[in-house]
């Protein structure tokens, strides 16, 4: 069960391959299993991919929901995410989060939670637009 912002919905196909592909992206990215921050991370970017507003705001919308499904503080929801973000900096595959972010990460300072989550979000959408279209169905980031 992901909650759309405060609303409760049932995880359903689409759903579903949403949450596979956010994955998917950040298996391909380097993220490690055991960074707390990592689930945090791709519940957040569920999170905004489900939301109805065009724009969200991740400190006063998605943070308090990821918070109180795992029993936690706002501030250490954002704090695992940033650790997790810095680690994948640090060990990930940057040469794939430039394909991404479309300009060069490597050598500047780690993208902020906001920046991140907004970037990551838009790259599967247009992924999951392109996939429709195509009528394929693939379920690996090619990057």
């Amino acid at each position: 069960m992901f909650s759309s912002i405060g609303k409760t919905t049932t995880v359903d196909g689409d759903e579903l391959s949403m949450c596979y592909l956010v994955e998917d992206l950040m298996l391909a990215l380097g993220f490690r299993n055991s960074v707390v921050g990592r689930t945090y991370l791709r519940d957040c970017l569920v999170e905004v991919l489900l939301a109805d507003k065009h724009a969200t705001n991740l400190s006063e919308d998605v943070y308090p929901v990821i918070a109180n499904r795992y029993s936690t503080t706002v501030a250490s929801v954002s704090k695992a995410i940033r650790h997790c973000l810095i680690t994948c900096y640090n060990d990930g595959n940057l040469k794939r989060a430039n394909k991404i972010f479309r300009y060069d990460i490597i050598g500047s300072v780690p993208p902020t939670n906001a920046d991140f989550v907004t970037t990551m979000a838009i790259f599967i959408k247009r992924h999951m637009r392109s996939r429709d279209n195509n009528c394929s169905q693939i379920t690996y980031f090619h990057l």
